[in-house]
């Protein structure tokens, strides 16, 4: 069994504790992060989670003075994290916020540049959707169908990841607004829930043909880390 420390954005990505009326309790609900991992590395796998806003220190090593630049922060003190909470794995993820390539291979170079100021035994694999994660999630439209979409002709026609547009205009091409149409269209909330059904619901085949830049690398990525022979 594979020990994998998830570090996302928010709930969206990772999940959150939801509280559960027929038990009375708290119980962990997934993001969109956990079933496209399991279908990457297949079962055998458990999930620690940690939101970017939680990766901090109250006292930094040596090799995190002075504080590292951008991303590359958060991505050793992730690092550290999973060894002392015994994971095997850290994923760390965060959107590319543009679709321009070239942006999302610097934030690339950013994480595993900060997994490199780390020595230890955990593997450390970036997670950068190009554009953002909307867009992985709008590449099935099998899965929409599935969900209650009716017209698929709402999904878009190019790549997923190369959507671009105003994040402040509802009506325009970001890839937050489409997917939000897209689940009103199909009667579903825009919010955790969708993104994790749509993800269980999506084919990686189609994902990868879709998403063939940033979900493929990713994808790529982290098998080569659990040594998944493709």
């Amino acid at each position: 069994m594979t020990a994998v420390l998830l570090c996302g954005e928010g709930p969206h990505d990772i999940g959150n504790k939801d509280w559960d009326k027929k038990t009375g309790e708290h119980t962990y609900v997934e993001g969109w992060m956990q079933p496209l991992v399991r279908k990457i590395s297949g079962p055998n796998i458990t999930f620690k989670t940690k939101q970017l806003r939680e990766l901090f220190l109250t006292r930094r090593p040596a090799a995190l003075k002075p504080i590292p630049h951008g991303h590359s922060d958060k991505a050793a003190i992730a690092r550290l994290i999973a060894s002392t909470e015994g994971c095997d794995v850290v994923i760390f993820m965060t959107d590319a916020d543009s679709n321009d390539d070239k942006e999302r291979k610097k934030k690339v170079k950013e994480i595993a540049d900060g997994f490199g100021l780390i020595v230890n035994e955990v593997e450390g694999v970036p997670c950068v959707p190009r554009s953002a994660s909307e867009s992985w999630l709008l590449s099935d439209g099998d899965a929409w169908a599935q969900l209650g979409l009716k017209d698929k002709t709402i999904l878009p026609t190019q790549s997923p990841e190369e959507l671009w547009g105003n994040r402040d205009d509802p009506k325009g091409n970001h890839p937050k607004h489409a997917f939000s149409r897209v689940a009103l269209s199909a009667d579903a909330e825009d919010g955790r829930e969708t993104r994790m059904r749509v993800c269980e619901l999506s084919s990686l085949d189609k994902m990868r043909k879709r998403c063939p830049v940033s979900l493929a690398d990713f994808a790529d990525e982290l098998e080569n880390c659990l040594g998944i022979k493709p």
